[in-house]
């Protein structure tokens, strides 16, 4: 049932979904709704505001509160125990209602785009305690908090993301094989963000870097660099609100033997850490094995100079690995690591579980390498020599 302020009841269609989807996505909010009630229930708080829009998506399994690449959000979840609602303009609503959660068992708050949004939050709020995830108009900014409502994926983010995941090493893998010697960084994160877009995947970061500059720079932005020898190209896509990451190494000509050698590093460092990825395993115990293969190959201080990686979920990196962390993974949440070694990287998207790990964003058309830990080989995707 939508709603205005006052209570009176809108006219708008909310059931214009494929059936099978919609009763999926039903069930999704179900349990997010479950998860934020037992949040409320053990703070206290009366109610929580979702305005970031990876927070609204979340909640609302996959539905989109901004305008293509903007990080802004354009309607908010008001969420209690018995009640979740959505605040959204007039502008906004219809589009919302009608494409994006249409049919979830959400009620809508509407106000004229001309109101201001403080006095809608003010009457909506009235005496009630108010967490949220942008500490906007008194309530209280718990957004790290609920980090941890999202680490632990449902059955259809799960299947969401190894739809992602295949899609998302796709339009890297075959920018890489197409692309000819000599045109720039940007002109191949053009490329690569075309086919993602094309697949209504919104591109979070892509990183492109030629020769020796990611040695130089390991996050770096794509620039008019002209590609020579080597290129590394580093993607984070999100669709549904959720992210998945991968990273591809490509060379014209075969490369020279140091850069195998760093390549092939990097390659042992991102399988041990996805050999150890494991339900009840700490950051600070993965990071250790990871310190003891740096150092083995007389790279002691590599992992000092850029972050390994973490947990992915509706953010690129929802929690950063630090040697020092106690936090523990859990069954069917997504890492993705992220080793460089000069200007060599290896990344994919990885999701575990207790029978063992899932590579997300494993290769399609791309040489593997099988790097073998514990008597264990795990498949990292191998430089592409064109």
């Amino acid at each position: 049932m939508a709603m205005d302020l006052s209570g009176n009841p809108s006219a708008l269609d909310i059931s214009a979904h494929h059936p099978d989807v919609l009763q999926e996505r039903k069930t999704d909010v179900t349990i997010k709704h479950q998860r934020v009630s037992e949040f409320l229930e053990d703070t206290q708080y009366d109610a929580l505001l979702l305005g970031m829009p990876e927070g609204f998506s979340w909640f609302t399994s996959g539905g989109n509160s901004s305008h293509g690449l903007s990080s802004r959000g354009y309607a908010a979840v008001f969420v209690s125990r018995d009640k979740r609602q959505v605040i959204a303009s007039n502008v906004e609503s219809g589009r919302l209602f009608q494409e994006e959660i249409g049919g979830l068992g959400f009620e809508l708050v509407e106000y004229a785009w001309q109101d201001s949004l403080a006095s809608v939050y003010k009457r909506l709020f009235g005496n009630r305690h108010v967490a949220s995830d942008t500490g906007v108009e008194g309530t209280t900014g718990v957004n790290d908090q609920l980090k941890h409502l999202r680490l632990v994926l449902t059955p259809l983010e799960r299947q969401r993301l190894r739809e992602l995941g295949r899609e998302v090493s796709y339009s890297i893998e075959t920018t890489a094989r197409v692309v000819p010697q000599g045109v720039t960084e940007s002109v191949i994160a053009g490329e690569v963000a075309r086919r993602l877009i094309k697949r209504s995947i919104t591109p979070c970061e892509i990183l492109v870097a030629g020769d020796d500059r990611s040695a130089q720079y390991r996050r770096p932005v794509f620039s008019d660099h002209v590609i020579q020898r080597y290129c590394m190209i580093a993607v984070y896509g999100q669709r549904n609100g959720l992210c998945a990451g991968a990273t591809r190494c490509f060379s014209f000509g075969e490369p020279e033997k140091p850069y195998r050698k760093r390549f092939e590093l990097a390659c042992m460092v991102d399988a041990t850490s996805i050999y150890y990825s494991r339900p009840g395993e700490s950051f600070q115990t993965i990071f250790e094995h990871v310190k003891r293969v740096f150092k083995r190959y007389n790279r002691p201080n590599e992992w000092t100079i850029c972050d390994q990686g973490g947990v992915m979920g509706t953010h690129p990196t929802e929690l950063v690995a630090t040697p020092d962390s106690a936090f523990h993974l859990a069954s069917n949440m997504a890492v993705s690591w992220c080793p460089t070694v000069g200007s060599a990287r290896s990344q994919d998207t990885v999701l575990i579980d207790d029978q063992g790990f899932e590579i997300v964003t494993r290769v399609h058309r791309w040489p593997n390498n099988k790097v073998k830990v514990k008597g264990c080989n795990v498949t990292r995707p191998g430089l592409l020599v064109r």
